[in-house]
């Protein structure tokens, strides 16, 4: 959980702008009451929220969304590719003799 995220605020918040973004957040429900307050309390507390804004520079989840579309646009074009790639008819079933004289239908 990025606590800058949740809140929707900048590493250069200051406390009371902290508060502000909390109330905010609670009223608009899209995240727990529980989650909310430990965002809160973790920029508060000023040990926690200089190892925050270190991380916070180096943040990588926008960097992996776009790897996660990236790979489902990649995923799909393959699908694609590889129904485009069959034969029409390959799919069907067909009957052919054996040796014997009885038929065997192949898949």
């Amino acid at each position: 959980m990025n606590p800058y995220r949740l809140l929707s605020i900048t590493p250069e918040a200051t406390p009371r702008e902290i508060v502000q973004a909390s109330v905010l957040a609670l009223r608009e429900n899209k995240h727990s009451a529980r989650d909310i307050a430990e965002a809160r309390k973790q920029l508060m507390n000023p040990a926690t929220k200089f190892i925050l804004d270190f991380i916070h520079t180096v943040d990588l989840e926008p960097l992996l969304d776009d790897i996660r579309k990236g790979l489902d646009e990649l995923e799909e074009r393959r699908e694609v590719e590889m129904l485009e790639s069959v034969p029409p008819g390959a799919a069907e079933t067909k009957p052919i003799s054996n040796t014997s004289g009885t038929r065997q239908i192949c898949v």
